[in-house]
């Protein structure tokens, strides 16, 4: 888990462009929920970060199982490494993976939190 913590690029939702191929941080906003499709299960969730973006994260899974424990460890607020690739349909961005998402629980996450939280509120007023 460190050593894929110290691999994540420290880039922005805004800054992600279709076709990236990423690794990055960023706090779950909303879990969407799971489903199925043709070879398995898979779970959205809607992402957000530092730059007051967000983004849909879809993790696509192959057994059931994986994919309902996975998603139920995930809270609002968890905030979690990922890897994946950017795409578009239209003006939408999303990222698709089928690396499951790591939870991050250092300080490094409450700084993410909490330096996201502090943007939303800032924004509220």
């Amino acid at each position: 888990m460190e050593n894929f913590e110290k691999e994540l690029k420290k880039i922005r939702i805004s800054e992600l462009l279709p076709g990236m191929e990423i690794k990055c941080k960023a706090v779950v906003k909303i879990r969407k929920g799971i489903f199925k499709y043709a070879d398995g299960f898979a779970f959205s969730l809607i992402l957000s970060d530092e730059s007051g973006e967000s983004i849909e994260y879809t993790f696509w899974g192959k057994e059931k199982k994986e994919v309902e424990e996975l998603f139920a460890k995930i809270s609002d607020d968890s905030v979690l490494a990922i890897e994946g690739r950017v795409a578009s349909k239209g003006k939408k961005r999303y990222i698709s993976s089928s690396v499951p998402p790591k939870i991050l629980e250092s300080r490094e996450a409450e700084f993410v939190k909490k330096k996201t939280s502090m943007l939303k509120s800032s924004t509220m007023n």
